[in-house]
């Protein structure tokens, strides 16, 4: 008994401390709410939206592990083994994300529908409403890992866990809560900042700690981190990624419509994050999900579906099983000054008469180019980007470039197509080809070739 008790006793503490801001909506859901299908969870004295230390732990211990990013700190020792050996508890505490500052408008209801995949239509009844946190809440972040003698670790490996954690929380592809892979959940890192009490060889230490758990303030230097950071190593957690990020001018208008309870707008309106205009990633992903499935039944009939699960994921409702995708398409904010919002009337016609329907006046209130790019469409393969993957994404590219593929809502009517204007495709998080547009329909290499990125596939070909 005594030997586990030597083995076993605290001999240090690390703190973590930093301000989370997101950047782009943020869900995390508590189940159907009273007036929306999705509702945000809050806290229950003063409704609050509020992140979950639980959700937010899952989410950190998730983007660790696929990146392979280790200390000298066991893993499980850090996140606990779940039982499988009964070694160890979790040893790593996170608070529940609480902001201290919080107003009605942070929060917004969004609409959403299932699109059928074949047809490209709403299905029949699948129209849904989410709540949504909107961009711009700071929430206080605050960690603490206890290091016991049994592990025998260094103030070194300390130094290199706390590295991760701070590349983790700063890294742009360390996503929160829902619809991750429509944008959502990004945040942005302010301050963060570490300590390490080491009771072991510091008397003054057990001190501080004392007074930090009374008075909540911390006496001892910060954890100085510059030496790991001089090493410019945050391009390791990019291993893996494809990415497509191009800007576009919109041909004509845009419309991902909303709906207003005001009886003198609009009966559609271009969709707004707190009074600026977006284009939600769920609209690009459908448009392109459509498009996808078209490129893989003409490469490979047999086998498109598969494919495409694999990349945009699938939920079925009905057996509750659901996979998730490794394809991400970023929700964009526009350029307020590169656009104009108009209202268009328009009205139905009795396909058989050729008369107007009585009644059926209806109006529109789209977004329309003053012929500057303004519409920014990113799309990353997250993980195990295939050389399948990276060519349909290259294909995709192509498409929206040349005005073949529309994204949003009224297509029919000329809506939503596109105009390439500027392109950039990494490949494990370097920049492998830059083209920009040259006159009215040719393309420049600022960076990279045609027979560059050909060889990019071919060669990943044939290594597979």
């Amino acid at each position: 008994m005594s030997r586990f008790k030597r083995d076993y006793r605290i001999v240090g503490k690390v703190i973590l401390k930093a301000k989370l801001k997101n950047i782009t909506p943020l869900l995390i859901g508590s189940g159907m709410g009273e007036s929306v299908d999705i509702s945000v969870i809050r806290f229950p004295t003063d409704g609050r939206p509020y992140i979950p230390a639980s959700s937010f732990s899952g989410a950190l211990k998730r983007f660790l592990t696929q990146n392979n990013a280790q200390s000298g700190i066991p893993v499980a020792y850090i996140w606990g083994d779940n039982g499988t050996n009964s070694t160890y508890q979790s040893h790593l505490r996170i608070d529940d994300l609480i902001p201290q500052e919080f107003t009605p408008s942070d929060l917004n209801v969004r609409d959403g529908v299932k699109i059928d995949a074949v047809n490209g239509v709403v299905e029949n009844g699948k129209k849904y409403d989410y709540e949504i946190v909107e961009p711009g809440l700071v929430f206080p972040f605050s960690a603490e890992l206890t290091i016991r003698q049994a592990i025998k670790v260094t103030e070194s490996d300390i130094k290199q866990f706390v590295h991760l954690i701070k590349q983790a929380l700063c890294n742009p592809n360390f996503r929160v809560g829902a619809f991750t892979n429509t944008g959502f959940g990004k945040i942005e890192c302010i301050d963060f900042i570490a300590y390490f009490f080491d009771f072991s060889q510091n008397k003054e230490n057990v001190d501080a700690w004392f007074e930090f758990i009374e008075k909540d303030s911390i006496s001892i230097p910060e954890l100085d981190l510059s030496e790991l950071e001089s090493k410019g190593d945050q391009d390791s957690l990019e291993a893996g990624l494809f990415k497509v990020d191009a800007l576009f001018e919109i041909k004509s208008s845009l419309l991902v419509g909303a709906y207003s309870d005001d009886p003198d707008s609009a009966d559609k309106t271009q969709i707004k994050s707190r009074d600026r205009f977006v284009l939600p990633g769920k609209s690009i992903r459908g448009a392109i999900r459509h498009r996808a499935l078209r490129i893989l039944k003409m490469w490979d009939s047999e086998h498109a579906d598969e494919k495409l699960i694999s990349l945009f994921g699938f939920v079925d409702e009905g057996k509750h099983v659901q996979q998730r995708g490794r394809l991400r398409v970023e929700e964009h904010i526009l350029d307020a000054n590169s656009v104009i919002l108009q209202t268009q009337d328009r009205i139905r016609i009795d396909r058989f008469t050729g008369s107007v329907i009585e009644g059926a006046l209806f109006n529109s209130e789209p977004i329309w180019s003053k012929g500057n790019p303004c519409i920014r469409i990113e799309l990353t393969v997250t993980q195990g980007a295939t050389p399948e993957d990276k060519m349909l994404l290259m294909q995709i590219l192509k498409d929206l470039w040349t005005e073949d593929l529309a994204v949003g809502g009224e297509k029919n009517i000329g809506r939503g197509v596109l105009r390439g204007h500027d392109a950039k495709i990494y490949n494990d998080g370097e920049l492998l080809a830059h083209l920009v547009r040259k006159d009215s329909n040719g393309i420049t290499f600022i960076k990279g070739s045609a027979s560059v990125l050909n060889n990019l596939v071919l060669n990943e070909y044939n290594r597979a």
